[in-house]
């Protein structure tokens, strides 16, 4: 039977409950998408036994068998630049050793010597979105099928994978709601130390994996339904399981970020924009003495006055694109002239949404700033002022600065990488007359220039080490505060009304979570940060 007849197969590879061995004759049936004869047993109640969805990690729900890519993050995030390099170095040398070996090998670099704390803290704040960019729609759709059977007791997911366990928990159990996890352990210290050696019960061999699968499903009284891909390798523990769903790979097509997650990845860290594969980590290297020689040119511009460094940038890689126009003179409420600056209320892309926005308007503006450096205050090319998030001394900071100049505020008081739009403080709706909202885009191709967890006084350093730095500001129309205000609106609702605005303007989604939300998530405090 052809066995590309329909999207997915069920695999037979027992009639017993789950003993058949991997030598067992297999018979291939066409069924619909959805499995249907699976969901017509279940229904039927053919079987009192609960079910298990077993599923391999690498080469099947993700579609790339090589783990580098997130080795090599761990490396980064919780080790250091030479580690990484090192990671990098040695990985021809994985490509000629048996699959343990190069397991172990690859662990004990980007391991050994780091506290498990933060390993832990890179699977949980970093891993997730790289993770999901290499999910495989299909294998997850087919995982999902299994495991949400109409009319039956929900099934036990359960991911089998060769690598470190403190890898992969967080993302499976948080975002994909995996039960059982079989995974290799590392070796801990008693003071929280990793050694960069595996435990004796490490899941890199196939017999050991098949071991721990028949205690799993022992253990749960559970009847195995594995899922594979239809070109995949036919792991020996899927032996166990009493059917097995083949399922086509999706060609050219990626897992939206978000897409049908039972919880959204809003915020992530990390330094890298893109998934360091082998020859991505390779071609950051490559370019990092460009990227020296072009981050100390664009320091350098900035000490320049504005009106020489900001044409000159765009010779050095920096792009920016500005929609609609800044009004010169806005309307006064009422018959007496307000004497206030403007307040332009942006979307917190980076720590530069101040720069470009004055390269926008060509015109001086002071920005409000909170979780920033010293250094990247002192080479700013845009007067800053540091806001103490105590409300009675900002609300009387910004009314003093108000009577001198224009100011540029992000409410958001934190950056978020992905299409949404975090909650305003409404702050400057109580003592502004005038806003303008911009929505703010930025697009980078090599590393981000900010983070959570990571030393706040590297974001300059690494925002200008991109090969290019492209911004877009959108100007919206002016909003008479003072007017609103008039009317009986208070500050939160104006606040939630810009808000809407601006992730109107950018096609992102409003949410409600805050600063506090983002570092409690990330790095395990309020945002509260010591200066570096």
């Amino acid at each position: 039977m052809n066995r590309d007849s329909g999207p997915c197969v069920i695999l037979s590879t027992s009639t017993n409950g789950g003993t058949g061995s991997p030598g067992a004759e297999e018979q291939w049936h066409p069924v619909a998408e959805e499995h249907k004869p699976a969901e017509e047993r279940l229904r039927n109640g053919q079987r009192k036994r609960s079910i298990a969805a077993v599923s391999n990690l690498e080469g099947t729900l993700l579609r790339d068998t090589s783990f580098f890519p997130y080795y090599m993050l761990v490396a980064m995030e919780a080790g250091s630049l030479l580690r990484a390099l090192l990671l990098l170095l040695v990985y021809p040398i994985t490509l000629v050793l048996s699959d343990g070996a190069a397991v172990s090998l690859s662990v004990f670099v980007a391991t050994a010597g780091l506290p498990l704390a933060a390993i832990r803290g890179v699977a949980a704040a970093v891993l997730p979105k790289f993770f999901l960019e290499d999910l495989d729609h299909n294998a997850y759709r087919a995982l999902l099928s299994v495991s949400t059977v109409a009319d039956a007791p929900p099934a036990r997911r359960c991911v089998v994978t060769s690598h470190p366990h403190a890898l992969v928990d967080h993302f499976l159990r948080k975002h994909l709601l995996v039960e059982s996890i079989i995974a290799t352990d590392l070796q801990v210290t008693k003071s929280g130390i990793c050694t960069g050696f595996l435990t004796r019960r490490a899941t890199f061999l196939e017999h050991r994996k098949l071991e721990a699968l028949r205690v799993v499903l022992a253990d749960s009284s559970s009847d195995g339904y594995g899922v594979r891909a239809i070109d995949g390798e036919n792991h020996a523990f899927l032996s166990l399981c009493k059917e097995t769903f083949v399922f086509n790979r999706e060609q050219n097509r990626e897992l939206k970020l978000n897409d049908d997650l039972p919880r959204p990845i809003i915020f992530h860290d990390g330094r890298f924009v893109r998934r360091p594969t082998p020859l991505v980590s390779l071609a950051i290297l490559l370019w990092l003495p460009a990227g020296v020689f072009l981050l100390i040119t664009r320091l350098l511009l900035m000490a320049m006055p504005q009106e020489i460094a900001f044409p000159v940038t765009s010779l050095f890689g920096v792009r920016l694109r500005v929609k609609g126009a800044p009004p010169l003179v806005l309307p006064n409420s009422g018959d007496q002239p307000s004497n206030k600056g403007v307040v332009f209320v942006c979307v917190h892309r980076s720590l530069a949404d101040p720069i470009f926005l004055a390269m926008a308007l060509r015109r001086k503006v002071r920005a409000l700033v909170f979780s920033v450096s010293q250094l990247s205050q002192l080479v700013s090319p845009v007067r800053t002022t540091r806001l103490t998030r105590n409300r009675e001394k900002d609300a009387q900071l910004m009314e003093q600065l108000l009577q001198e100049e224009d100011l540029c505020i992000c409410p958001e008081g934190t950056t978020c990488r992905e299409p949404f739009v975090l909650r305003f403080s409404p702050l400057f709706a109580e003592l502004a007359d005038h806003i303008v909202p911009v929505a703010v885009k930025l697009a980078l191709p090599m590393f981000h220039g900010t983070t959570a967890r990571g030393y706040k006084s590297l974001d300059m350093i690494f925002l200008a080490l991109n090969p290019t730095i492209s911004y877009e500001i959108h100007f919206l129309d002016p909003i008479c505060v003072s007017e609103l205000r008039d009317k009986g609106m208070s500050a939160t609702d104006i606040a939630n009304m810009v808000q809407k605005k601006l992730s109107g303007a950018l096609g992102y989604q409003c949410t409600s979570y805050s600063r506090r939300d983002k570092y409690s998530l990330l790095a395990g405090h309020d945002g509260v940060l010591q200066w570096s």
